[in-house]
């Protein structure tokens, strides 16, 4: 008897003390937690300009084989680039251009850029010459020309890849010691398989901004690889990358052979215009919203969340006030959604850092988390 009533006081005095405990911490006293990260995840969003007078901002980034026997094709480039831009500003494109130049190996690169004039300069400059022991590097310049065009300030623009050669590509591995398929030697030689692989590492979501067009003949001038097309080599590439885009036509293309001032002034522009859609990108600059009957208000700006897009971050706010915290704790570690307006941008305009001129408002639903940060003083 004496037993059970010392059980019995124990337990009662265990019950008083947890209520305790627990009217003080919801209290504040004992507070679990003292931040709150909110993250939300992409509050911006591309959506259809097709309504709109906007700009589409576009990458030339040519591919050039500087053979010996290319020297009429880079002069094409050099005397006729100047046309091509004002052609596709015409068609509301706003242009940067680059190259890269190539042999058996990885020449040299010309950063992307809007000064036309020095880019001219930069390829007039090119050492045209050797390339009897073909074939060449091209893929390796695909490889890297992605390399180049994955820089997040970039991220807003269509990007192309304009790859001229009057020959095949390495693609095989053995004559550079390639260890597997999917590997590129240092300097020379990419795969078929590493080449396809590297365009659809491209985040599914991008893919549709990526071009792939290439002038190059029908036949071969040496049975040099296991091609003897170097259209159908790149052909087949094409048809294997960029799986997230449907139509094969919107992955670029065949520019013909020999190129010429018709394959830069008619034919690519064309081909540019048909393969994209003009598009807006709208951008959330204050969240109002409850969370469990709390008002919460996360402010930033469309210059931030314009960082955020290009740099594909998630915007993030730390909630300090502990009534906010005390209000919120019960929903722990959770996925939810808010509705925001976001004012809508010329992506142009939105690159130079003008919000001044929204063109509409858009209506998105936002995914938000809650994830706590304990007190390591109140362990």
């Amino acid at each position: 008897m004496k037993f059970f009533f010392l059980d019995s006081f124990m337990a009662l005095a265990l019950l008083f003390f947890l209520g305790c405990l627990k009217a003080d911490f919801n209290n504040g006293h004992q507070t679990q937690y003292d931040e709150v990260y909110l993250t939300f995840n992409h509050a911006y969003q591309e959506i259809d300009g097709s309504n709109y007078e906007v700009k589409r901002p576009v990458v030339i980034l040519f591919l050039l084989d500087v053979t010996g026997s290319m020297e009429e094709y880079i002069n094409t480039v050099k005397n006729n680039v100047t046309e091509l831009v004002n052609k596709l500003t015409n068609k509301n494109f706003s242009v940067k251009i680059g190259f890269i130049s190539y042999k058996d190996e990885i020449i040299g690169k010309y950063k992307i850029t809007t000064d036309t004039n020095t880019f001219i300069k930069k390829v007039g400059a090119l050492s045209v010459d050797g390339g009897e022991d073909n074939p060449e590097a091209g893929l390796m310049a695909v490889v890297k020309g992605v390399d180049m065009l994955l820089d997040p300030d970039l991220k807003p623009y269509l990007k192309t890849m304009v790859l001229v050669s009057d020959d095949l590509s390495h693609n095989d591995s053995s004559k550079f010691s390639i260890p597997k398929n999917t590997d590129c030697h240092p300097k020379r030689n990419c795969t078929i398989a590493s080449t396809v692989e590297k365009l659809n590492s491209i985040d599914s979501q991008e893919q549709e901004k990526y071009k792939l067009f290439y002038s190059v003949p029908i036949q071969a001038g040496c049975s040099c690889s296991s091609y003897i097309s170097p259209k159908k080599q790149l052909d087949d590439i094409l048809e294997k990358s960029l799986t997230s885009v449907s139509d094969n036509s919107s992955k670029g293309g065949y520019l013909g052979w020999e190129f010429s001032s018709d394959s830069l002034l008619n034919t690519l522009p064309n081909m540019i215009e048909q393969s994209s859609e003009p598009k807006l990108l709208c951008l959330v600059d204050k969240i109002n919203f409850n969370i469990d009957g709390t008002k919460i208000t996360y402010d930033t700006s469309f210059e931030q969340e314009y960082k955020h897009y290009i740099s594909e971050e998630k915007s993030q706010m730390i909630i300090k006030d502990k009534n906010v915290i005390s209000a919120v704790r019960s929903v722990q570690t959770q996925n939810r959604t808010v509705t925001v307006s976001q004012s809508c941008f010329d992506m142009v305009d939105a690159e130079a850092g003008d919000f001044t001129k929204p063109l509409t408002t858009n209506t998105s639903n936002v995914e938000y988390r809650l994830e706590y940060k304990k007190n390591q003083s109140n362990k």
